[in-house]
């Protein structure tokens, strides 16, 4: 865009180029996180952790644990309970998405840290949820 801009100001140099303003404040959001980067980190790792199919299926379990759903269609639960979602840099908004998410689900969360980490049959179990204990936010 600036190359055309610049090639249009050989002919007439009345054309101005004007930076995107959209753009602009998303850069200035994503400098003004860095101050904040630790905490960034620790909620990607969140979000990595239960973008894995065995960690969602665990947090599904969860919500229908503590929520008692009833007649649930067993094809469409991701109607009915949450999943993260994924921060993405390149779509604008993602971040916040994945961040509110994070907060609805932070109890469900909370429980299963203390259900992983009190299994004593399921080693695999327990070490998830000790890995989970240390990303928590």
């Amino acid at each position: 865009m600036k190359k055309a801009i610049k090639e249009m100001n050989n002919i007439t140099s009345n054309i101005k180029w004007q930076p995107c303003t959209a753009h602009t404040l998303q850069l200035v959001v994503g400098k003004g996180l860095n101050s904040v980067k630790l905490l960034v980190l620790r909620a990607k790792k969140l979000i990595d952790f239960f973008l894995r199919p065995k960690q969602s299926q665990r947090l599904e379990e969860i919500q229908k644990k503590s929520q008692n759903q009833v007649n649930v269609n067993a094809g469409k639960t991701s109607e009915y309970f949450l999943q993260v979602v994924a921060d993405i840099s390149t779509r604008w908004n993602s971040t916040y998405y994945a961040w509110d998410r994070l907060i609805k689900i932070k109890g469900y969360i909370q429980i299963l840290i203390v259900e992983l980490v009190n299994n004593e049959s399921d080693t695999d179990a327990k070490k998830d949820g000790k890995q989970l204990e240390k990303i928590m936010l």
